[in-house]
């Protein structure tokens, strides 16, 4: 493992990423712990902890400009309190394929009234009963979560649901939280990860087969402005993929839906689509 010091930070690579947001990777360094971070002098918009050993959201100075934190693939099981004092501006945070498992573990994201997205598509959690209308109760400042737009009809069921004495003796309830550390547990959980389920397996393979579909539409997308325009196809592809950057990148970085076969990947892609979109406020793509 490495210590997330100061020279590391210096050392990392720093880049404009393709949503023109200044950018520092700290990917895949086996980090286990956040600390330090004030050696970022509050220069990035956006972080990358991917595939690190993080067992727990905390640790962050004072970042106003910090706005994406990316924290795919660790193992982070709780969240620090009082995020928003030194997350501001925090809008998107990426929580794919971690261990978080109670409801109540959530708790703390409910202050940081900045964030707007949030995924946490692969942890326990997200089978945890009436997990969806929870979140949106306990975080009404969410329009995307696991990258699908929270429609009205949510917002509606899960007031209806958390309304009154029996609805806050409810969320009181199910939101209990993760027990205090045993030692062993995690070496008993890790055991069980011997290796990719079949539904991962299943997962690679649609995955492969929706990526087809996305460059499919997108060529079709290309040819329609380019014939109905009557512009360069060349100019036409440039255009496009500028103009589409973001919903790809978001698409690769933050983890999109998981398929259970080909024919659930074609019924969904309309809607992974039109998610995506909603992240600029673009609307529908046709």
């Amino acid at each position: 493992m490495v210590k997330l010091s100061a020279e590391l930070i210096e050392q990392a690579a720093q880049y404009t990423n393709p949503v023109r947001d200044r950018e520092l990777d700290l990917r895949a360094y086996k980090i286990p712990v956040l600390e330090n971070l004030g050696a970022t002098l509050d220069q990035f918009d956006a972080i990358d902890f991917s595939d690190n050993e993080i067992r727990k959201l905390d640790g962050f100075p004072l970042l106003r400009r910090l706005k994406t934190l990316l924290m795919n693939n660790n193992r982070i099981c709780r969240i620090g309190e009082n995020l928003e004092h030194s997350l501001s501006a925090l809008t998107e945070l990426v929580l794919t394929n971690n261990n978080i498992q109670e409801l109540g573990d959530l708790d703390p994201l409910a202050t940081v009234k900045t964030l707007t997205l949030l995924s946490l598509l692969r942890n326990p959690v997200t089978n945890k009963k009436h997990y969806r209308l929870y979140v949106i109760n306990k975080m009404p400042q969410i329009r995307v979560l696991d990258f699908q737009k929270v429609k009205l009809k949510e917002r509606q069921e899960a007031e209806k649901m958390f309304k009154g004495k029996r609805g806050a003796q409810l969320a009181k309830d199910i939101a209990k939280r993760t027990k205090t550390f045993t030692p062993g547990a995690a070496a008993q959980l890790e055991k069980k990860r011997t290796g990719p389920s079949q539904a991962d397996v299943e997962a690679i393979k649609v995955g492969r087969v929706f990526s087809q579909l996305l460059l499919n539409r997108w060529e079709c997308d290309i040819v329609f402005l380019a014939f109905n325009k009557k512009s360069d196809m060349r100019c036409c592809i440039s255009r496009f993929i500028h103009h589409h950057s973001h919903d790809l990148w978001r698409l690769l970085r933050g983890g999109a839906a998981r398929f259970t076969s080909v024919e659930t990947a074609k019924e969904h892609y309309q809607t992974v689509i039109c998610s995506m979109a909603t992240l600029e406020g673009r609307g529908t793509l046709s």
